[in-house]
């Protein structure tokens, strides 16, 4: 958790703010325990650094697809005609 908190406060704390972020790394958890933990195969290697670098570079992959979607759904902002 502490890992996936400063990816996500460097990479999206200017577009999301604090909460956002905090939403963010709540929905990756959410996101990991009800869908991608059945996906999950654990990497053949049994070096515990090879696993944990693996993890967590998935954990990012899961938070970045989240990220991307919560960004799309945002409302853009009205454009005004000049005359």
């Amino acid at each position: 958790a502490e890992y996936l908190h400063g990816v996500c406060i460097r990479a999206y704390r200017s577009r999301l703010g604090e909460d956002g972020v905090a939403d963010l790394i709540s929905e990756t958890f959410l996101r990991l325990y009800d869908k991608a933990a059945a996906s999950y195969r654990p990497a053949d290697s049994g070096d515990p650094d090879f696993r944990r670098a693996r993890v967590r570079a998935w954990l990012a992959t899961i938070a970045e697809n989240l990220a991307r979607d919560i960004l799309r759904g945002r409302k853009r902002p009205a454009f005004t005609q000049l005359e």
